[in-house]
């Protein structure tokens, strides 16, 4: 099942056929609705772009990426696998473009390099990121820094963000933004606030990350965590 619009944790628990399911696989259902939620987005976004007809969900695995309509592509040929590898570090063989959406498949693990989708002041209008090969496994400073046009990130095999602001600034023309990042055991150089959400604020925040960041910090959350919950409305799913 879609929905519309995104359903937070608090009410997804209460649906019917959720309730009665026990927390660890009431999360698990919830990962999947956020991964399909996002599906849903981005093949809307296409459908509108294309005038209203929506393509079928690629089966392959893959790394998607929308951008707002309002921006370019951040290579010169969006087609060309080999400019996204180079401005990704990644290792894909194929691109495949429609609209403002590329997708990339037939990769292998990688970490998003420096400011390579964002940068200070500057990102490069990333809507949504959404990894169903889980391919990234991480990113350097600003990997996606500044995209204030950002709403969703779907990285479930990223373990680490090293360094700073990889998400700041995220959200600026929306309301809601969505974090999925289960395996994420690391956000910035320490525990302290590393200004890797920096810049978000009065924001809606669904954000799922492992257990361990909740208690990383002397007992108490990750400090880019508790930038987010002091400075928006944030709800989090642990797994």
């Amino acid at each position: 099942m879609f929905f519309k619009e995104e359903l937070p944790w608090q009410h997804f628990i209460k649906l019917n056929n959720i309730k009665k399911l026990l927390l660890n696989e009431q999360k698990e259902y919830y990962n999947r609705y956020l991964n399909n939620l996002a599906t849903q987005y981005i093949l809307a976004q296409i459908g509108a772009a294309n005038g209203g007809s929506s393509p079928t969900a690629a089966a392959a695995p893959s790394l998607t990426i929308l951008f707002d309509n309002s921006y370019s592509f951040p290579v010169a040929n969006a087609s060309n696998v080999s400019l996204w590898n180079t401005l990704l570090g990644s290792s894909f063989t194929e691109s495949t473009v429609n609209a403002k959406t590329v997708v990339l498949t037939g990769g292998s693990s990688f970490s998003l390099l420096a400011n390579s989708l964002g940068a200070f002041g500057a990102g490069t209008g990333v809507v949504s990121i959404v990894d169903t090969g889980r391919f990234v496994l991480g990113g350097a400073d600003y990997c996606l820094g500044y995209n204030e046009t950002l709403i969703n990130v779907n990285l479930p095999a990223a373990t680490s963000f090293t360094g700073i602001r990889h998400f700041a600034g995220a959200g600026f023309n929306g309301t809601n933004i969505t974090f999925n990042l289960p395996s994420c055991t690391q956000l910035g150089q320490t525990v302290l606030a590393n200004s890797v959400f920096s810049d978000i604020t009065g924001k809606v925040i669904t954000l799922t990350i492992p257990a361990s960041l909740m208690t990383c910090n002397s007992g108490n959350p990750d400090g880019d965590i508790q930038f987010l919950q002091a400075n928006n409305t944030v709800t989090i799913v642990t797994v």
